[in-house]
């Protein structure tokens, strides 16, 4: 189920004391190259910026890649210490707003996206967070 209207995202706070935090962001479907950065820095917590879907770098990205990410999101998901931010790649598949699109969007690769991510995934996004006393986004 895709949900209708745009809900409440809440805000989370880290603290990073005697804590190893990854960053990371704009994986464009590089789920392998993402997830071989997370296993070895093996940080006590993750934070994803977004930016799954597409790839405005490279051309004949497509439904395949997409799901195959989508997948690997929806297991990431499971894990208590990664936190996913919504970014703008991310959201064009989220929500239906035909004027909010980035490059590389379809509506097959929205369909395809959303047969995998229920509306339970994408709740579990978030659209900031803070460490300590920096705010970390998305921001694109």
């Amino acid at each position: 189920m895709i949900p209708q209207k745009i809900p409440r995202n809440p805000s989370m706070k880290l603290f990073s004391a005697k804590k190893k935090i990854l960053l990371i962001s704009d994986a464009h479907t590089n789920w392998k190259q993402l997830n071989k950065i997370i296993e070895y820095e093996s940080a006590d917590a993750v934070i994803d910026l977004g930016d799954h879907f597409d790839s405005h770098l490279e051309k004949g990205i497509g439904l395949k890649e997409n799901r195959e990410m989508a997948l690997w999101e929806k297991g990431q998901l499971k894990n208590h210490n990664y936190y996913l931010l919504n970014a703008n790649h991310d959201n064009h598949y989220r929500y239906i707003n035909r004027f909010v699109r980035c490059s590389g969007y379809t509506d097959a690769k929205y369909l395809e996206i959303n047969s995998i991510l229920n509306e339970e995934d994408w709740a579990k996004r978030y659209n900031f967070i803070f460490v300590d006393d920096f705010l970390i986004s998305h921001a694109g």
